[in-house]
């Protein structure tokens, strides 16, 4: 349902952006009502008053049809038979949704309203109310449409190797267990609707090009530990923009956990996340990435720091 929300943004029609914008841009402006008498008659230039705190509502769309997607996936699974317990899974997979499920930012909307050619009869007009007389931005929606058109392409990669410490030292200290995730990201491009730049979010926070979760268990009898990596690659804010601070390294996190088997039905564990108390990269809010009340991209990287637990797990 319909939630209410308050906005700010720019007008492009007004006389500082209408006067560096396209001939379609300055055409529809014309033709919009309020903002065409206003220009005619020596300008129209809305102050950041009239621009700011503007009402509208964020809402679902009954109108929304299914995505429709073309997947290919080729993998294969590699056990040499000279090394007992390993065994690495490749997959390459590439993925193209068209009709896809894409929502706009206000601003974008208001940009597009009349940029475009259709104008008034696309999309983003749909989402604005202008006062007729005065040409002001009164109303400013935010829906999603199928409008969208997203690809992506990549390769997974996953090893196991189990091994017996016995075989090394000769003496029973328990099994080891490797398990290595990873995947390299070759493309995730996002043409946001039709006649849109593509936009490639690869090396963007959340779409770094290489990932990987390294897992060691060492088990010996009903004790458990497990001592995972978690490593996100370097990536940027914004891939297409260049400033101080756009540029964020490679992170590793460290978790550990200790688990001891009482019986086969009851289990006690402990374990640290985030052992070293690494600090999330500081993303401020004028970014997309950012995850409101975080100042950082909750969604990828550890906004806790460390953590400790413990836990009791019984099965009847």
């Amino acid at each position: 349902p319909a939630q209410q929300t308050f906005s700010s943004v720019t007008d492009p029609c007004a006389d500082d952006r209408r006067a560096t914008a396209d001939a379609t841009t300055q055409a529809n402006c014309l033709a919009t009502p309020g903002v065409g008498d206003a220009i005619r008659a020596g300008g129209f230039q809305p102050t950041q008053l009239d621009l700011s705190s503007i009402p509208g509502f964020n809402a679902g769309n009954l109108n929304l049809q299914e995505e429709k997607a073309d997947t290919l996936t080729v993998g294969a699974v590699w056990t040499p038979s000279f090394l007992d317990g390993f065994a690495l899974t490749i997959d390459y997979w590439d993925i193209e949704i068209d009709d896809a499920i894409q929502g706009f930012d206000r601003q974008t909307a208001v940009d597009q309203c009349v940029g475009q050619s259709q104008y008034p009869n696309n999309p983003f007009c749909a989402l604005i109310t202008r006062n007729p007389t005065t040409g002001l931005i009164t109303g400013l929606d935010l829906r999603v449409d199928n409008v969208a058109v997203q690809t992506a392409s990549g390769i997974d990669l996953e090893a196991n190797y189990d091994m017996e410490l016995a075989d090394l030292v000769g003496s029973d200290y328990g099994s080891l267990t490797f398990n290595l995730i990873g995947t390299y990201l070759i493309e995730n491009e996002n043409v946001p609707f039709s006649g849109a730049e593509a936009v490639e979010n690869k090396s963007q926070v959340g779409y770094s090009e290489f990932k990987w979760n390294l897992r060691t268990t060492w088990n010996q009898g009903p004790l458990t530990f497990t001592w995972l990596l978690r490593y996100i690659g370097e990536a940027q804010i914004d891939p297409n923009d260049e400033f101080e601070g756009n540029d964020i390294p490679a992170l590793v996190y460290n978790d550990i956990q200790l688990r001891y088997a009482i019986t086969d039905a009851y289990q006690v564990f402990a374990g640290v996340d985030n052992v070293l108390d690494r600090k999330p990269p500081i993303i401020p809010a004028p970014f997309g990435v950012n995850i409101t009340g975080t100042e950082t991209a909750a969604d990828v990287y550890d906004p806790v720091g460390r953590f400790f637990y413990a836990g009791f797990r019984a099965q009847f």
